[in-house]
C-alpha cells in the first residue's frame, strides 16, 4: 500500500509542471510534502527502510535544490539579468515544505521513542515498589498482553506521539526487566528486583551502555559498556 503511495507521489512530482489545471497543479505542489506526515506512525527500523529512505532522499534533494536555486538567483542579480519568472519561483515552494516537514516528523518520532523509554522507567519504578513491599516481583503487569509461549512474560505497545514501540516485561526468580525495542540493533532496558536498585541500560549492537539517570537511582551511574 505504501509503495503505491510513494509511486503516486513520484508521478505527481515528475509531471507537476506539465499540468495545466491550476487546482491539480497546486495539489501536486502541496500534497507530496504533506505525505511525509504519514511517517509519524512509522518507527525507524530496517522494516521501514522502504518508507524512510525515499523521504531522506527527498530531503537531501530539496536542500540541494534550494542551494542551487539560491546561487542561481544571486548570480543573475550580480549579472543584472531579468528576475526569474513567477512559474520558476513556485518551484521552490515544494522543497521548502519538505525541509520544514521532514525534520519535524523525525523529531516527533524521536519524541515518541523517548516517551516509550520514560513509560518503561515509570513501570519499572512501580514494579520495584511492589518487589520491595511484597518480597517478590509480580509475574505479570495488569492490562498487558500475556505471551503464552513464554512463562512470566507480558508485553504492550506504547508511544505518545504516533509511533508505538513494543515493551516487554519478564521475571526470573526475584529479578525483573522491562525492555523497550527501539529497532533491530538497539533496545533500552530497566532492571531491578528484590533487595536491588534499578539500573538502566542501552543495548546497541550487542554492547551494553549504562544509562546515567537521576530519576532511577539516588546517585548517578558511571557510563560504561560491556
Amino acid at each position: 500500500m505504501f509503495e503505491i503511495f510513494w509511486v503516486v507521489l513520484l508521478i505527481l512530482v515528475i509531471f507537476t509542471y506539465r499540468i495545466k489545471n491550476p487546482y491539480l497543479f497546486w495539489s501536486c505542489i502541496i500534497f507530496p510534502p504533506l505525505g511525509l506526515l504519514l511517517l509519524i506512525w512509522m518507527p525507524i527500523d530496517i522494516g521501514s527502510t522502504p518508507f524512510w529512505a525515499p523521504a531522506i532522499v527527498a530531503f537531501v534533494f530539496s536542500v540541494c535544490s534550494i542551494v542551487f536555486k539560491t546561487i542561481w538567483v544571486l548570480i543573475r542579480k550580480m549579472r543584472n539579468k531579468p528576475p526569474i519568472l513567477p512559474s520558476l519561483s513556485i518551484r521552490i515552494i515544494r522543497p521548502i515544505m519538505v525541509i520544514i516537514i521532514f525534520p519535524g516528523v523525525f523529531y516527533i518520532v524521536k519524541l515518541s521513542l523517548e516517551s516509550a523509554d520514560t513509560y518503561a522507567v515509570k513501570v519499572a519504578k512501580d514494579v520495584q515498589e511492589i518487589c520491595d513491599s511484597n518480597g517478590a516481583c509480580p509475574e505479570f503487569i495488569k492490562g498487558w498482553k500475556v505471551d503464552d509461549r513464554k512463562r512470566c512474560v507480558c508485553e504492550t505497545m506504547y508511544g505518545k506521539y504516533g509511533t508505538k514501540y513494543p515493551i516487554r516485561y519478564n521475571v526470573e526468580g526475584n529479578d525483573f526487566r522491562v525492555w523497550v525495542r527501539h529497532n533491530i540493533d538497539e533496545a533500552f532496558s530497566v532492571s531491578g528486583g528484590v533487595d536491588k536498585i534499578l539500573e538502566a541500560e542501552l543495548h546497541i549492537e550487542g554492547k551494553r551502555i549504562m544509562v546515567d539517570t537521576n530519576s532511577l537511582v539516588p546517585k548517578p551511574l558511571k557510563n560504561g559498556s560491556s
